[in-house]
């Protein structure tokens, strides 16, 4: 009897000792378990342009993992995959065209478990440049105009080099998109133009304002200098570039044209005139409409010398012209 109580107890002792055994190992496998993690290896922040584009995002994942939109709202984007087990490390964002004039932002959040991560794609706005007036006409006195430009970008005025008859006056007083520009009388005889580029080299975009101007006619030239023209005697000297000009009060004067220039006024006779002959100088006018004959002048050839021809005008005996 007493032989079988001492097995029970020893039974019970080994029973005993194995029990706080298991829990143990029950803890330290609990505390062997990884906690859930998601790490980037991409960045936190991808920007793209304004067109269709794909990202790709890079991760490290310790369990299966998902996807997702941060907002439902931004179709926009697209994801693929959405889900993957521990062995999959990356996945693609899809991006639509950005038609709109503004920079827009989406969230795409991966989550393994307990933890997550989250990646924003930043895109552009599409760049946008519009000239109020594409073609503008000045008049031949000159004066100012202004061009209006909408755009979201940053712009650069570009005048040519060889358009120096038109200045940028813009002031700092003015808005960003709206540009001043001078011009200057023109004096050339022949119809003028010039493209001022407004560009933004960053977005491949420009946009081109042609500005045309028509000569000032000689009467308007005239005019400054308080002389006429209709009904009036024009002389041309090639040698000292004046005209001769008779005023409204009848009186007779030479007159300095700005630019001197054959373009303008020249005069026609016949070349193998004689000492003391009388021929008629035809007064031409070769400005912007072509040429034709303004008045023909009565004169009296008094000296010839080295091809140039001194003549006496009729209708003004006092006056000696010089031509070539």
């Amino acid at each position: 009897m007493k032989k079988f109580i001492y097995i029970f107890i020893a039974l019970l002792s080994i029973a005993a000792c194995k029990k706080p055994g298991k829990e143990i190992n029950n803890n330290e496998k609990e505390k062997e378990k990884d906690p859930d993690k998601i790490e980037l290896i991409s960045s936190g922040v991808i920007t793209v342009g304004p067109g269709n584009s794909t990202v790709e995002i890079r991760f490290e994942a310790n369990g299966d993992w998902t996807a997702a939109l941060s907002n439902a709202e931004d179709t926009w984007l697209s994801i693929n995959p959405q889900s993957g087990k521990k062995d999959v490390k990356f996945l693609t964002v899809t991006v639509q065209e950005n038609a709109s004039y503004d920079d827009r932002s989406g969230a795409v959040v991966l989550t393994c478990g307990e933890a997550s991560a989250q990646v924003r794609i930043d895109q552009r706005f599409k760049g946008a440049l519009i000239v109020s007036e594409p073609a503008v006409s000045v008049e031949p006195t000159g004066g100012s105009f202004n061009v209006t430009v909408s755009s979201n970008v940053t712009v650069e005025v570009v005048i040519p080099a060889d358009a120096g008859w038109i200045s940028n006056t813009t002031t700092k007083g003015l808005t960003d998109h709206s540009y001043n520009f001078t011009v200057e009388e023109n004096r050339s005889g022949k119809t003028r133009s010039a493209s001022i580029s407004f560009k933004c080299d960053a977005e491949g975009l420009t946009e081109i304002v042609t500005v045309t101007q028509e000569s000032m006619t000689i009467d308007q030239i005239y005019s400054e200098y308080g002389l006429y023209s209709t009904g009036m005697n024009y002389v041309y000297n090639k040698e000292t570039q004046q005209i001769l000009v008779r005023t409204e009060d009848g009186k007779h004067k030479f007159f300095i044209i700005e630019p001197a220039s054959d373009k303008f006024i020249c005069v026609e006779f016949d070349n193998t005139a004689t000492l003391g002959s009388t021929v008629s100088l035809k007064v031409i006018q070769n400005f912007i409409q072509g040429p034709s004959i303004m008045e023909s002048v009565p004169a009296k050839v008094v000296a010839v010398k080295d091809g140039r021809f001194w003549m006496q005008l009729s209708n003004d005996p006092q006056q000696i012209l010089v031509v070539k």
